[in-house]
């Protein structure tokens, strides 16, 4: 989210600059900020040879920031001529699914927790906070879409769920994790919400047993309380050892304040409106009375 109203989309921001040139130098030096240089480590072992991985990342994210929504847009644009890659080099490493990119983004996260430690940012709340979002999608034959339930239209779409999970230090939000989830296969004659003849038209790709891109397969028939369980637990464990996890009512239940504790935080949902008692101070009190 942008906290500057004067600004509605990331393609704005090239009209606050002069000329070419500056822009160029601008995302020279984010992208010196995210020293990208550190986790080198997690494509040594997948991309050895061609166009450096690295390389190919920092053109992509600069890309959001230029406007171009996708590849295609990205080698047709000035941005794309200057580097001066073909579209294959960028599908290649975005398709590759022995890429840890998990640890990516956990890693890049790391470096901007260190940008905002220098106590202008802080204070002393901190908290991983949870929210999920409907990824609508056109394409039947996208791999794993199925139909989703989206509750701010009421109605069902075709995509996907996107679970997030992101860090608060008490000045900025940082992304940390996410995962893609499709609806459950209920009905055998319209898997996942679709009919036949478009489920088994869907793309499928085989992927190694152990590899990260076969995790994310199968997170997509993982429940969302157990995906953001296994996040917070991932998320300690990487260093990100907030005080507060925080959720809104639809992800408050005994599993998610279980993981919460278990992993030495606290937890704080909002509740549903229901009638039932619990016991507080000896009495039987509804949530509304407590």
């Amino acid at each position: 989210m942008l906290q500057s109203k004067d600004i509605k989309n990331l393609s704005e921001l090239t009209t606050s600059f002069c000329s070419t040139h500056r822009k160029v130098e601008f995302f020279r030096e984010f992208i010196k900020i995210l020293r990208l240089g550190k986790l080198h480590s997690i494509f040594s072992k997948v991309k050895q040879k061609g166009i450096p991985a690295l390389c190919l990342i920092e053109i992509l994210i600069c890309s959001v920031f230029t406007g171009q929504k996708n590849v295609h847009r990205l080698v047709g644009s000035f941005w794309g001529e200057l580097a001066s890659y073909g579209k294959d080099a960028y599908y290649r490493i975005k398709g590759n699914g022995r890429i840890y990119w998990r640890q990516f983004l956990f890693g890049v996260a790391r470096q901007a927790v260190e940008k905002t430690q220098d106590g202008k940012c802080q204070s002393d709340t901190t908290a991983l906070i949870f929210d999920d979002t409907v990824l609508e999608k056109s394409g039947r034959t996208i791999e794993g879409v199925s139909k989703i339930w989206d509750h701010v239209i009421g109605r069902s779409v075709l995509g996907y769920q996107l679970l997030v999970m992101g860090y608060y230090n008490g000045g900025v939000f940082i992304p940390l994790d996410f995962s893609f989830h499709r609806r459950g296969m209920k009905n055998k004659k319209k898997p996942y919400g679709l009919k036949l003849k478009h489920y088994k038209d869907q793309y499928r790709k085989e992927r190694a047993k152990d590899s990260p891109g076969q995790e994310r397969k199968k997170e997509l028939d993982t429940d969302k309380i157990t995906a953001a369980a296994k996040m917070i637990q991932t998320a300690v464990k990487k260093g990100f050892a907030a005080q507060y996890v925080l959720t809104d009512s639809w992800f408050t239940c005994w599993k998610m304040v279980h993981a919460a504790k278990k992993a030495g935080l606290h937890y704080i949902g909002m509740f549903c409106k229901v009638k039932t008692l619990f016991k507080y101070r000896g009495k039987n009190m509804t949530y509304k009375a407590i």
